[in-house]
């Protein structure tokens, strides 16, 4: 957005402007926009919780990794190296095409994951990887405090904003590197108490602080 004038101009418009990303925020802080503020992303306890799955459904949605949404090269990256892993990759639309020759194709579930069919993959799903676009510098996505909300166990790709939200290595589990990745979800899919706690914890945290309304009450004492 850095290269957009016309963007970065019609902030002006707005009283407050808030951003997901400490890196966005303060390249805006130093670029004069002093109305701008820092916004976390949340769950929707409703639809983001523990929901009760019958046998047939635990089958259809199970995994003992799950990923979810658009395959960006970085999320396909990373895909293409746990294939060997039972693993099932349910994409924002089900017609999203991938290389012909990329080993995803295989874990593809040909059926959108939205909603309360998302809400059943993360219960479902052992544990959810949930990578970052490269848009978010230091920024967190949705999906980590959705699959929080739903008491999943998550190996998230490591951004400095995560620490605000949640206790990495306590409520949530971090990678760096690929290799990491893979050690990590070897040993977690070993040690299932363990895997089951961070997870309990996690969403826990995200019900008493990282909701819709809790970021309402955040715009609203922001602006008053």
């Amino acid at each position: 957005m850095f290269r957009l004038p016309a963007l970065l101009a019609s902030l002006l418009v707005f009283d407050r402007v808030f951003v997901k990303d400490s890196f966005v925020l303060e390249e805006l802080l130093r670029r004069g926009y002093s109305h701008v503020r820092y916004l976390g992303q949340c769950c929707e306890p409703a639809l983001h919780r523990t929901v009760a799955l019958t046998p047939a459904e635990a089958r259809y949605y199970g995994s003992d990794l799950a990923l979810v949404g658009a395959m960006y090269p970085r999320r396909l990256a990373v895909a293409e190296t746990l294939t060997d892993f039972d693993m099932k990759v349910w994409l924002d639309h089900p017609r999203l095409r991938l290389p012909a020759r990329s080993p995803v194709r295989a874990k593809i579930v040909s059926h959108r994951a939205h909603g309360i069919e998302q809400t059943r993959v993360f219960n479902a799903a052992k544990i959810v990887v949930n990578t970052h676009h490269e848009q978010d510098v230091r920024g967190v996505n949705l999906r980590t405090f959705e699959a929080a909300g739903c008491g999943a166990f998550q190996l998230v790709e490591w951004r400095e904003d995560l620490a605000r939200f949640f206790e990495p290595g306590r409520e949530i589990v971090a990678f760096r590197e690929i290799d990491e990745l893979r050690d990590l979800a070897r040993y977690y899919l070993a040690h299932d108490t363990e895997r089951a706690a961070i997870a309990q914890r996690a969403q826990r945290r995200a019900h008493a602080q990282h909701t819709y309304g809790h970021r309402l009450r955040e715009i609203l004492e922001c602006v008053a």
